[in-house]
C-alpha cells in the first residue's frame, strides 16, 4: 500500500505567501478546503468526449470543471481552452457531492464583447516577515522564484537572535547569497512592542505576514494574542503614519496658498479633512471579552503601557483605502478565529490563515481521494497554476449584466477558469460553485476566484505514456505492413487487396490493414492522441502550431508510425513556437524511435 505524505508546514507556508500577494486568497482556501460546499471530485463522463474544454462550461449547471485527468496518469487544472477531451479523460470539477452533477444539454449562453486584456506588470516589492517560521527557508525559495529582482524581506523577531538566522537558514539549506531577486534585511525586536515595531518603515510596505513565531507554537492561545495584537498595532501605525502624511500635504497646501493669497491681497484658509472624519465605526470586539481578548490586551498593556488596548481598540480604524497594504495572520486556535467572525472590522484587518485547521481538513481530502494531493500539489506550487482573486472589471464592463456561465465564457478566453467569488471589501465567505449559473447578475461588487495558468503533474510520465500507447499500435501493425506491402511510403498512398487507395495517412477512411485488427482510423487516433497529450504540455501553441505538427505527422517522408512518433518527439523538443522562457517541466527523453531531430 502505497503512502501519501504532507508536509504542512510547508504548505501553510506556502498558502500564506501565495495569499498575502493576493488578498481574499485565504477566503478562498477556507471555502475549498474541507467537507462543507464544494469539493473536488472526477469522473469520465463518456458524452463529453470529442469536446474542447470550454465547451463543458454550459453543461455542468450543479458543478464547476476545473481540469481534466487523463488517462494515462496526469492531471492538467485550467487546460487551454481549446484542448480536447479524449475517450477516457476524467473531468475534475468543483461540486457538491459525486452524485449531484451530471452533463446536460448545453445551455445558449451569450457572452458579448470580451474585454481588451491589461497587461500585468510585476512591480517590486517590500515584505515584512513578522516571526519566525520552521519552513522560513521555503517560503523565501518560493519567493524568490516569482518576484522581480530587487525585492525586500524584511524579518523581525526576538526568538533568534540576528547573527543566528543567515546561519540558520544555512543549516537549512538555503545559503543567503544564493537568492537572486530577494535581499533579506533582519530587525531585531518583539513585534507585539510598540516602540519596536516604530522603528520599521511600516509605511513602505508593500504586504506584511505575520506568523505563528516558533517560540510560541505549543501555547496555541499565547501565539494566536502575540499575532493579533502585532497585527492591531501595524495597523494603528499604518493609520497614525497615513494621517501624518496627508496633515503634511495638507499645511503644504495651505502654505502654497497662502503664498498666492497674499500676493493678490486676498485671505484663503485651507481645512484639512482628518483621516477620522471618513468613517466613525469602532473595532468592535465582543461585549463579554473572550480569553484571547484578554489575552492579547494583556500582552499590549505589558509590552507599552502608555498604549493600552482599548485606547486602540476604541479609536476609529482607518478607512478602507489606508488598509489596502495586504497582511495575512497566522491563528493557530479554533477559539481564535471565532473570536475574529464575532467582531466585523478586525476581520477587515488581514487575511486570516488558521493553519491546523486547513491540515486537518486537507489530511481528510486525501484520505477521501488520494488525487487531490496532486491538485493541491499544483495549486500550491510556485508553478504557473495558481487560484487568484481578480477584481470583476478584468471581464466585466461596471453595470453590465451577466450570467455566471457568461463570465466563464469570458475568462476563458484569458484561459482562466472561473470557479466562484466574493465580495470586495467584505467579511462574506466566498461563493464557490454558485447555484443558478444561467442568472444575469451585476457583479461590480464582486471579485473573482480563477484558476489561472495551466499546469501538468507527471510530465514526463504521461507523454512517455501517451506515446507508448501510440507506439504500441505501430508495432502490432508493422509485421502486416511489411508482409502485405501496404505502406508504400510514396506520396502517402496505401495500397489494400482491392489495388492502390491515395489518401491522407491520418485519415479517418476506415481501410482495415491485410492480417491485423488495425485500422488507419485507429492509426490516425493513436497518433492525434499524442498530439493533443504533446499539445497539453504547451498551453502557449496556437491552432497555427498544431497544424504546423499534423502536417509533419502527415508527410510522405514517414514510412511507419514509428517516424511520426519521432518527429512528434522532435517537435517537442524544439518547440519552435514557444516563447523563450524557463520550461514548464522536464523535456522528455526522444525515446526509442530512431533517427534524429
Amino acid at each position: 500500500t502505497s503512502v501519501e505524505v504532507i508536509v504542512s508546514h510547508d504548505m501553510i507556508g506556502r498558502l500564506m505567501l501565495m495569499a498575502v500577494r493576493q488578498p481574499g486568497l485565504a477566503k478562498v482556501y477556507e471555502a475549498l478546503l474541507g467537507f462543507e460546499g464544494s469539493e473536488f471530485y472526477m469522473s469520465p463522463w463518456p458524452e463529453l468526449a470529442g469536446l474542447r474544454f470550454e465547451d463543458v462550461i454550459e453543461r455542468l449547471p450543479e458543478a464547476v470543471a476545473i481540469g481534466i485527468a487523463a488517462k494515462g496518469g496526469a492531471i492538467h487544472l485550467a487546460p487551454p481552452p481549446e484542448t480536447l477531451i479524449m475517450e477516457g479523460d476524467q473531468i475534475i470539477v468543483l461540486a457538491e457531492d459525486n452524485d449531484s452533477y451530471k452533463p446536460e444539454p448545453p445551455a445558449e449562453v451569450f457572452i458579448g464583447d470580451v474585454l481588451e486584456q491589461q497587461p500585468n506588470k510585476k512591480q517590486v516589492e517590500k515584505l515584512l516577515f513578522c516571526g519566525w517560521r520552521r519552513d522560513i527557508r521555503d517560503i523565501l525559495q518560493q519567493l524568490d522564484r516569482i518576484v522581480k529582482p530587487g525585492t525586500e524581506v524584511h524579518t523581525m523577531t526576538h526568538s533568534v537572535p540576528l547573527h543566528h538566522r543567515n546561519a540558520r537558514l544555512l543549516e537549512d539549506g538555503l545559503a543567503v547569497n544564493d537568492l537572486r531577486n530577494v535581499t533579506l534585511v533582519h530587525h531585531m525586536g518583539n513585534t507585539s512592542v510598540r516602540r519596536k515595531l516604530e522603528l520599521l518603515p511600516i509605511e513602505t510596505y508593500t504586504s506584511c505576514m505575520i506568523f505563528s513565531d516558533q517560540e510560541f507554537e505549543m501555547d496555541t492561545m499565547h501565539s494566536d494574542s502575540h499575532s493579533l495584537a502585532t497585527l492591531l498595532l501595524i495597523r494603528d501605525i499604518q493609520a497614525r503614519r497615513e494621517k501624518q502624511r496627508q496633515d503634511a500635504e495638507a499645511s503644504a497646501a495651505q502654505a502654497v496658498a497662502s503664498d498666492k493669497a497674499d500676493s493678490a491681497g486676498m485671505s484663503i484658509t485651507v481645512t484639512p479633512v482628518a483621516p477620522s472624519a471618513v468613517s466613525s465605526a469602532n473595532f468592535a470586539l465582543p461585549k463579554t471579552p473572550s480569553r484571547l481578548t484578554r489575552m492579547a490586551s494583556s500582552v499590549l498593556k505589558s509590552t507599552q503601557p502608555e498604549n493600552p488596548t482599548d485606547q486602540i481598540l476604541a479609536e476609529p480604524p482607518p478607512p478602507v483605502s489606508q488598509m489596502t497594504v495586504p497582511i495575512v495572520c497566522e491563528v493557530l486556535d479554533p477559539h481564535t478565529q471565532k473570536t475574529i467572525a464575532r467582531s466585523e472590522h478586525l476581520s477587515l484587518t488581514s487575511d486570516f490563515c488558521q493553519s491546523n485547521r486547513l491540515v486537518a481538513q486537507v489530511m481528510s481530502m486525501v484520505a477521501e481521494e488520494r488525487a487531490v494531493k496532486s491538485i493541491l500539489d499544483q495549486l500550491l506550487s510556485s508553478g504557473s497554476c495558481q487560484i487568484a482573486v481578480v477584481p470583476s472589471d478584468k471581464y466585466v464592463r461596471r453595470g453590465e449584466p451577466l450570467s455566471f456561465w457568461a463570465v466563464a465564457k469570458r475568462a476563458a478566453k484569458y484561459g482562466d477558469v472561473l470557479i466562484g467569488f466574493q465580495t470586495s471589501f467584505s467579511s462574506e465567505k466566498t461563493v464557490l460553485n454558485p447555484p443558478s449559473k444561467d442568472v444575469e447578475v451585476v457583479w461590480d461588487s464582486k471579485d473573482f476566484a480563477v484558476i489561472q495558468g495551466g499546469s501538468v503533474v507527471n510530465y514526463t510520465e504521461s507523454m512517455n505514456t501517451n506515446l507508448n500507447i501510440a507506439q504500441d499500435h505501430y508495432l502490432r501493425t508493422q509485421d502486416a505492413w511489411k508482409r502485405e506491402d501496404v505502406w508504400t511510403g510514396h506520396n502517402g498512398v496505401v495500397n489494400d487487396a482491392a489495388g492502390d487507395v491515395a489518401g491522407d495517412p491520418l485519415s479517418t477512411q476506415p481501410v482495415v490493414l491485410p492480417g491485423s485488427r488495425q485500422t488507419l482510423a485507429e492509426y490516425k487516433q493513436s497518433v492525434e492522441a499524442a498530439v493533443q497529450t504533446f499539445l497539453r504540455f504547451l498551453p502557449e501553441a496556437s491552432e497555427t502550431s498544431l497544424q504546423a505538427v499534423r502536417m509533419r505527422l502527415s508527410c510522405a517522408e514517414l514510412v511507419n508510425l514509428s517516424d511520426a512518433l519521432q518527429v512528434l518527439r522532435c517537435a517537442f523538443a524544439e518547440r519552435p513556437w514557444v516563447k523563450a522562457e524557463a520550461p514548464r517541466g522536464p523535456t522528455p527523453d526522444h525515446g526509442d524511435g530512431g533517427g534524429s531531430c
